[in-house]
């Protein structure tokens, strides 16, 4: 009786810490989403206001922001799936860092897929 109570009691645990480490990956997932989508969001916006003041400098910024956007909406499964990976971690500036690095190397990783 005690050998059945002790495998349940394990069968339990493992049961338990897949099931929190699947909630866990499931919540990062749903939170780079949403960072995505926050961040697209700010690029078409940065794009729109520097359409109005328009010159050299700001059509570059314009492109680039534009090609972030569209960047980061094509691949947000893979993206999202390489931060979760990497353990990019939830601080901003960790995963505006990861992003911009992925958006620089964007035709490596377009290679990779």
């Amino acid at each position: 009786m005690k050998k059945t109570a002790i495998i349940l009691m394990i069968a339990i645990g493992i049961f338990a810490v897949a099931s929190t480490a699947s909630a866990g990956e499931f919540e990062l997932e749903t939170y780079y989403n949403d960072y995505l989508t926050m961040k697209i969001s700010q690029c078409d916006q940065t794009a729109h206001v520097f359409r109005v003041c328009y010159n050299t400098r700001m059509y570059e910024l314009i492109q680039m922001r534009a090609a972030q956007a569209e960047f980061y909406e094509n691949n947000r499964d893979v993206l999202v799936k390489a931060m979760i990976l990497n353990k990019v971690g939830t601080r901003p500036d960790q995963i505006d860092y990861f992003l911009m690095t992925q958006f620089k190397n964007r035709n490596r990783l377009a290679h990779n897929n």
